[in-house]
């Protein structure tokens, strides 16, 4: 039953706004004509017709406000429910789309380019075409280097690092 429960959680939540709906709509309505009785039967006790009119006035707001209250609580349960469904249905789709990997160390592996085991296995990495061309008069550097994007360190005759792709800004 529970597996079942979040498979259709939009569906539920749907179902459980119609039936809360309903239901407190009913309390509303029983408790305004409740108060309206007790307006009427004070007022015929007391022999003064303000309490009638109190009575109805009384359970006019109750059927009133507590119609409002319903009306918006069980349209926003609603509405969250159907979120709920179309997400639901959004994934379902996505997952179609594009393919799960079976194993998540091989998921880490291909999301992080800087690993070294990705790293080894290409002889070196793409530049990073959104980064201009120094110009070739630029001196060259002596000591190795350390790129600002990835921290790995650098032979001195690389200008892209081996591990991320970096151009190497600085000398």
């Amino acid at each position: 039953m529970s597996n079942q429960l979040f498979k259709n959680v939009g569906t539920y939540i749907k179902s459980f706004a119609r039936t809360a709906y309903w239901v407190i709509w009913g309390l509303h309505i029983v408790l305004g004509i409740v108060f309206l009785l007790l307006g009427f039967f004070e007022a015929a006790d007391s022999g003064k017709d303000i309490f009638g009119l109190l009575g109805i006035l009384i359970s006019g707001a109750i059927i009133g406000f507590g119609y409002i209250l319903t009306r918006l609580s069980g349209m926003l349960l609603y509405a969250y429910g159907e979120m709920a469904e179309r997400l639901i249905s959004i994934d379902k789709k996505l997952s179609e789309i594009t393919p799960q990997p079976a194993d998540k160390k091989l998921s880490e592996t291909t999301s992080r380019p800087a690993d070294k085991k990705l790293s080894e296995t290409t002889s070196r990495p793409a530049p990073n075409r959104s980064v201009p061309t120094p110009p070739s008069n630029k001196p060259t550097r002596t000591t190795p280097w350390k790129c600002q994007n990835c921290e790995h360190t650098n032979p001195a005759s690389a200008r892209w690092c081996e591990s991320c792709g970096t151009f190497d800004i600085g000398i």
